[in-house]
């Protein structure tokens, strides 16, 4: 599903330089959505969702993105970190509470 979305995303935004967690989200939406947008059009036509159709949808999905890739429109993504500014020093105790919240009141640790 992941494969399916970087390609959807490839094709749309085109070789274009993305950051790391908006490559993955958006790939991640595609990628559902055209899962079922293409087991929707499979079904119409008569193909029952199997192993076979999902081999089937990875090779197209692999061919896809080799031919994205020989004409350099992959996307590509970055991993850039956020500067946090002198006046916006407050805005990591929120994430720290949050963290705290979660490991305390975690029935699980």
């Amino acid at each position: 599903m992941l494969s399916i979305g970087y390609a959807t995303l490839s094709a749309i935004y085109g070789g274009a330089k993305r950051g790391l967690v908006e490559v993955l989200g958006l790939s991640l939406a595609l990628g559902a959505g055209n899962m079922g947008l293409l087991l929707f059009f499979a079904s119409l036509a008569g193909f029952v969702p199997s192993r076979s159709l999902f081999t089937w949808m990875g090779a197209g999905t692999a061919i896809v993105i080799l031919i994205l890739w020989r004409f350099g429109r992959l996307v590509r993504p970055s991993l850039a970190f956020p500067r946090i500014g002198k006046g916006e020093w407050w805005s990591v105790i929120p994430a720290l509470l949050t963290r705290f919240l979660i490991d305390e009141l975690s029935p699980f640790t």
